[in-house]
């Protein structure tokens, strides 16, 4: 069990003491001294060096759990997250598709909520799974920013939004359709693992100096025809979903140990 479910659980219990009456705090300085006297007195009797034994547990207290305590109120509370959307059947912004002969899938990142800049926003490839692949496609090749010219870093102001361009679907006269992540023209390893006709279980990863990372997973359909390809099952997390697959994992594993 994770710590703040349990501080959840004391959090919880501290305060159903409290509205029922059955436990108080002290209301005046009497009270709180008769409160603390008897934990003085026990502690008086049962440490060999009181004064140094409270001054070590004050001193943990203060440079331990003090500053982690504020590390997640920071993280939990104040720190700004991204808004991402990606449906291209419901959201305009997330398909382009004008009449040329090509296609664009696109996410919608907003910073809705930080009331401050975000910078160097960039989004990349993280990992591509199918098993029309022979091992996982995991080059990290950074994608780039709709309406920007190759740009894979960009500034959100506060209030606004900008689409990032994911998988381009060209159809080619002289050959097959074909599908791509979008990348500048000089990245290495440039992202082509789409070369059978399929389904492609995406994750994309949007990064920022002031926010955390948020990994959006997603299955891309190509069918070979930019116009019946979809994208399908997307989710958004704040956690890398193969660091969740491998505890998925673990416990399935101690389970069937136990078993």
């Amino acid at each position: 069990m994770r710590f703040r479910y349990i501080w959840f659980v004391i959090v919880a219990v501290v305060f159903l003491l409290g509205f029922f009456g059955i436990w108080t705090m002290p209301k005046d300085w009497r009270s709180a001294i008769d409160v603390i006297s008897p934990i003085e007195s026990w502690w008086a009797a049962h440490s060999a060096h009181p004064i140094l034994t409270a001054f070590l547990i004050g001193l943990a207290f203060s440079t331990l759990c003090l500053p982690e305590a504020i590390r997640i109120y920071r993280e939990h509370f104040t720190r700004p997250k991204l808004d991402i959307e990606f449906d291209p059947v419901n959201v305009d912004e997330c398909r382009l598709d004008d009449g040329k002969p090509w296609t664009q899938f696109r996410m919608k990142v907003g910073n809705y909520r930080s009331g401050k800049i975000i910078h160097n926003c960039q989004g990349r490839i993280d990992r591509v799974e199918s098993q029309l692949l022979t091992r996982p496609y995991v080059e990290k090749v950074p994608l780039t920013w709709a309406l920007r010219t190759n740009e894979d870093s960009a500034d959100l102001q506060d209030g606004h939004d900008l689409p990032l361009n994911v998988i381009i679907l060209r159809t080619n006269q002289d050959g097959p359709s074909t599908a791509q992540f979008i990348s500048r023209p000089d990245a290495n390893n440039s992202p082509h693992p789409f070369n059978a006709t399929g389904e492609y279980d995406c994750t994309v990863v949007v990064t920022s100096d002031e926010t955390k990372p948020k990994y959006v997973t997603f299955t891309f359909d190509w069918t070979g025809d930019r116009a019946t390809a979809r994208i399908k099952n997307v989710k958004a997390m704040e956690q890398n979903p193969q660091t969740l697959k491998g505890k998925k994992s673990q416990r399935l594993g101690a389970s069937i140990q136990t078993a």
